[in-house]
């Protein structure tokens, strides 16, 4: 098309000016004039005029583009003969907006310079009230925004910056310190522990959309922008979850389902509609004190049996008879030694007719033939005892020995296959001198010579105890007369003295109450044993502790499994599987756990704790599941395995057999699931109570975002409840050992 939609002349188009901001006054009659309404809003219609006066007469003035001159001409008195036809012009709609246009920038504008005008920005911009706790400064922005310390042109610039939202985080961190060392990543954890913690079902794994269950509305549309791929790297800031100015009352902790299914691999309608099996939950790791429960509650409390074993007892009818909830409500613990165990195993600590446990043994002389340069090198030795001595070193007296490099070459050396006597008479030397050494250190220096072998580690944790060094001192007495002698010329490198009565001893050895606490000697076999004062017998664990620590960790893996053997079962005689058992079998009830991550070994003396969670990303309270009114009370939930199945499950996760099948040695492998003598919990029998219609199945009902320990974590129920939960005691002047995590 060549030709215009209109034609747009002053002569040949009426007038239609769209942006101008008048109309003319009869628009709404329909009648509008031709020319409308100039710029200023007055009427341009010019039916009169304004006659001008030329000598004695007025003439018309009426331009050509009006009509003309007047026929009529100019009144006498010089006004026009016209009738006065103009209009009042009105606004129009773009007349109209651009003046309140104006007006909302001016407003704008002022309101601009009002906040800010000052520096920082004036408490004008909060846009709400915080929560209580955050309540004391509430007035100043700056403590929680980075930007609220710039002037008003960068402000604007940085409050469009999705990087201000870390910014602020880190603002954040100034007072909640106690969210980590990863406070930005997810959970605020790495991946590497997110996996331990969660297993198989991390972010981005498997393909979402295979779930049989399908996924929320909300969250299948999210995923068509963003398909949360990165979600493993990205750095979270605190306003993700937490969103401030929200008023006094409001609880910044809680979140809602969606935002955490927004991330997550598995993602569902509800707890019981979707939600992973959790079949695992509350067995995922072995219990810190060995205890059949099965057995016990099928075979050792039946009546007839129970009366067999405990005449004078009572066997337990309730769950709460042996374990009692914790104040804070978290776990329900046991109730401890005294009044679960003793009953039936105090006589087995206590038993004065069961030898007390070796400490230090005088193995039998192992010479050559045809060796009397090796029996002079190495002097006086006791003559065979009655009874056969222990079949090797005990571990406490190995770890004594663990500094003395001469005598490891030796015990090297005799350990060999094909090692040969006749051929390295010094080894044979070396090994027994190192035992003597060890006595006659002790005899020369005391409990100064205990402390040079171990450290102020043990003898600090035992300063109250009664020592070890008279039961040693005793020991050179009697079975080594002549050691003081010996040692001296040995040190001197000359011959060792002769002694006529190399096997003289008192005709009366120590007796107990001579040598100090429960420490004897025991002639029949030549070793120095302690019988422990009772359940928790504080010098006995400090001696386990130290041993496990330094000695077994730093051997090596057959090494350790025979001195384990030795604790876990240690000799009453040394006849092998043969004689009394010793007394001071603790490791038979306390496991030994090996740290994950360390490597190192820790026993556990007491049961599991509300402080000993290494993570809350799971949590149970049993408080308020405590007060329903169910019949079956806690069988309800944990419901007892038959003996039969626990065979396969419950103790190879402790003990596994030895070669000959007679003893068990501890597993240290904690992470033992389905082995508490309990048939797993089903997601289906909390999915009972859990639904939102009666006790709610929100994520947080079990969940908790910060992966922290429970002294740590930032809710503050669970602050309350480790506080209510640590029994107050005496500082353990032995330390505590580090756990593996739950």
């Amino acid at each position: 098309m060549s030709e215009p939609l209109q034609q747009t002349g002053w002569k040949q188009s009426q007038y239609e000016r769209p942006t101008h901001g008048w109309v003319c006054g009869r628009l709404c009659d329909g009648t509008p004039c031709q020319f409308g309404p100039d710029s200023r809003g007055s009427c341009q219609v010019q039916s009169q005029c304004t006659p001008e006066k030329k000598g004695d007469r007025y003439v018309c003035t009426r331009a050509a583009i009006e009509g003309g001159s007047c026929k009529d001409g100019p009144l006498p008195d010089g006004s026009c003969c016209q009738p006065d036809t103009r209009c009042q012009p009105k606004r129009n709609l773009f007349g109209i907006r651009r003046r309140v246009s104006a007006l909302i920038a001016a407003a704008c504008l002022a309101f601009c310079l009002y906040v800010f005008g000052g520096h920082p920005p004036t408490s004008t911009m909060l846009p709400g009230e915080v929560t209580f706790q955050h309540s004391a400064v509430e007035h100043d922005c700056a403590t929680c925004h980075v930007a609220a310390e710039l002037n008003a042109h960068k402000f604007a610039e940085h409050s469009f910056d999705a990087d201000i939202a870390i910014a602020d985080t880190k603002l954040c961190l100034k007072c909640h310190t106690e969210i980590g060392p990863q406070p930005f990543l997810p959970h605020s954890a790495n991946h590497q522990t997110l996996t331990s913690l969660s297993g198989a079902k991390q972010l981005g794994e498997h393909d979402l959309s295979a779930s049989k269950h399908g996924q929320p509305l909300l969250l299948t549309l999210a995923k068509l922008v963003d398909d949360g791929s990165d979600v493993k790297t990205d750095e979270l800031a605190c306003s993700a979850c937490h969103q401030e100015h929200r008023g006094k009352d409001f609880d910044l902790k809680q979140l809602g389902d969606l935002r955490c299914q927004s991330c997550h691999a598995d993602q569902f309608h509800s707890f019981s509609d979707g939600h992973p099996e959790i079949s695992d939950f509350a067995y995922a790791r072995r219990p810190r004190i060995y205890f059949d429960h099965a057995r016990h509650l099928s075979q050792y409390f039946v009546d007839d049996e129970f009366r067999r074993l405990m005449p004078d007892g009572k066997s337990p009818t309730a769950c709460l008879a042996c374990h009692e909830p914790e104040s804070s409500g978290l776990l329900v613990r046991t109730r401890g030694y005294d009044q679960m165990c003793s009953a039936c195993h105090a006589d087995e600590i206590t038993d004065r007719e069961t030898p007390g446990i070796p400490f230090l043994a005088i193995p039998d002389l192992e010479l050559p033939e045809n060796s009397d340069e090796t029996t002079a090198a190495i002097g006086q030795w006791p003559a065979r005892p009655v009874d056969p001595p222990l079949r090797s070193l005990p571990p406490f007296m190995q770890l004594l020995l663990a500094g003395d490099q001469s005598f490891q070459d030796a015990a090297a050396a005799r350990n060999r296959a094909g090692f040969d006597a006749s051929r390295q008479p010094s080894a044979i030397v070396d090994y027994h001198w190192g035992i003597k050494s060890l006595l006659y250190d002790v005899l020369h220096d005391g409990q100064a010579a205990i402390s040079a072998r171990l450290g102020d580690g043990l003898t600090g944790a035992t300063a109250n105890q009664s020592s070890i060094v008279p039961s040693i001192v005793a020991a050179a007495h009697v079975w080594f007369p002549n050691l003081a002698a010996e040692a001296q010329a040995r040190q001197q490198k000359q011959p060792l003295p002769v002694s006529d009565s190399a096997d003289a001893k008192p005709a009366l050895s120590p007796i107990e109450s001579t040598l100090g606490g429960g420490w004897y000697l025991r002639d029949a076999d030549h070793s120095v044993r302690y019988r422990p004062t009772g359940h928790a017998d504080p010098l006995l664990r400090a001696w386990f502790d130290t041993t496990v620590r330094v000695l077994i960790q730093q051997a090596e893996p057959d090494a350790q499994s025979e001195l384990f053997r030795q604790l876990v079962n240690p000799s009453g005689s040394g006849r092998f599987l043969e004689g009394p058992t010793a007394a001071g079998r603790c490791l038979q009830c306390h496991t030994v756990d090996r740290h994950a991550e360390t490597g190192e070994l820790a026993i556990n003396w007491q049961a599991r704790r509300a402080v000993d969670h290494a993570s809350l990303l799971t949590h149970f309270v049993h408080g308020p599941h405590m007060q329903l009114p169910i019949e079956a009370g806690c069988i309800s939930c944990h419901r007892v395995v038959p003996e039969a199945a626990t065979r396969e499950t419950y103790h190879p996760a402790f003990f596994e057999r030895t070669d000959d099948g007679q003893q068990w040695l501890p597993v240290t492998d904690w992470r033992s699931p389905h082995v508490s003598g309990f048939e797993p919990i089903s997601k289906q029998r909390c999915a009972v109570c859990h639904v939102a219609e009666s006790a709610g199945d929100s994520c947080l009902k079990c969940h908790a975002y910060h992966a922290l320990p429970v002294g740590e974590h930032i809710s503050d129920f669970w602050k309350q409840a480790s506080r209510l939960s640590q029994p107050a005691r005496q500082p353990d002047s032995s330390g505590e050992q580090t756990l593996p995590p739950e």
